[in-house]
């Protein structure tokens, strides 16, 4: 199989949210392994870099067990949440949420999905 971990991720999420499913919203694009300032010679199609927003992103937020702290990068309050690779952002007072990962396709790995 060449895509275990995608599939992996996609079963897990259908059982998880299975008795309670939720639409996404968000986007995503296509790009190499570097997210900013990449290689003249590094692949553009490496990664599917993922955002999902809405209230799909505040229920993966709240469902993350880390402490949330301060996002430094956004200098605008809000507070951030990682899951090993995953990263969400709340911001309470605008009542906006929004998460972050990237799957590398040839490696079948999560991994980060935007910089700082």
């Amino acid at each position: 199989m060449k895509y275990p971990t995608l599939l992996l991720l996609l079963a897990l999420s259908a059982a998880s949210l299975a008795a309670d499913s939720q639409n996404l919203t968000g986007s995503f694009s296509i790009g190499g392994a570097t997210l900013i300032d990449p290689p003249a010679d590094e692949p553009r199609n490496s990664h599917i870099y993922f955002e999902i927003t809405g209230k799909a992103a505040e229920r993966i937020y709240q469902m993350i067990k880390s402490e949330p702290m301060l996002d430094l990068c956004l200098d605008d309050g809000a507070m951030t949440k990682f899951a090993d690779k995953v990263q969400c952002q709340a911001h309470p007072d605008k009542g906006e949420y929004a998460c972050f990962f990237s799957l590398d396709v040839n490696a079948n790995t999560i991994g980060e999905g935007v910089a700082c």
